[in-house]
């Protein structure tokens, strides 16, 4: 990183390159947000079948936001793992989160909370 700021300041034009150097990590951090789960971005159906078909996982909640993006949590039927999508109104996703140890808090029918195997 080091030599490739010391390329960027070197030279006649050097504000010109060291300000396209840095717009250029600007660009691609606002791009691709943190970490490597971020950087998954395609259809929403080919996305909901990557998830389904690698790690059993469905959607268990969803909402709107006030700007049209759907927002999903995806997990696998024993809680092992969860996905967090969003979605454009143009149909893109990108996932923002991912783990394992899913629960469903919400009261079951008797009053108890449903907590899944993987989290026991």
């Amino acid at each position: 990183m080091l030599k490739l700021v010391g390329k960027l300041i070197r030279g006649p034009t050097r504000k010109l390159r060291l300000s396209a150097g840095i717009g250029a990590v600007l660009l691609t951090l606002v791009t691709f947000g943190e970490g490597p789960a971020a950087q998954v971005i395609m259809p929403h159906d080919q996305l909901e079948a990557l998830l389904n078909q690698r790690y059993g996982e469905t959607p268990v909640a969803q909402g709107l936001a006030q700007n049209g993006w759907l927002t999903e949590v995806y997990a696998s039927p024993d809680g092992a793992t969860w996905t967090i999508v969003v979605t454009t109104p143009q149909g893109l996703s990108q996932i923002r989160s991912a783990g394992s140890h899913w629960s469903d808090l919400r009261p079951m029918s008797d009053g108890r909370t449903k907590v899944a195997e993987a989290v026991r």
